[in-house]
């Protein structure tokens, strides 16, 4: 094999194993930043309906706003350890009033 042979499979493996490392990489991030659920209630309906897979997005509190639909587990308040789907009505310093007259 001629040094030029040599130099294009080294660089075809270099490449080769570069590309595996960000192919694992990416696949890593992506376990880690999101995740997929099944809506087991009918609390959301008829935006979610029980039986619909959806696929969320990890993100830190500070990111959550208003109106936005938030996944998260409650075992204290519901008594369950699995995830509860709602809609956010307020963030940090609104003042929240139900059910006035």
């Amino acid at each position: 094999m001629s040094g030029r042979g040599r130099g294009l499979a080294a660089a075809a493996l270099v490449l080769g194993l570069v590309g595996s490392v960000v192919g694992f990489g990416s696949f890593g991030y992506a376990r880690a930043a999101y995740g997929g659920s099944v809506i087991r209630g009918s609390s959301m309906s008829p935006t979610y309906e029980q039986g619909d897979r959806v696929i969320f997005e990890r993100v830190d509190g500070s990111q959550v706003r208003r109106g936005d639909v938030v996944l998260f587990s409650a075992p204290d308040r519901y008594g369950f350890t699995s995830d509860v789907m709602k809609r956010v009505v307020g963030v940090g310093g609104d003042r929240v009033v139900c059910c006035t007259g």
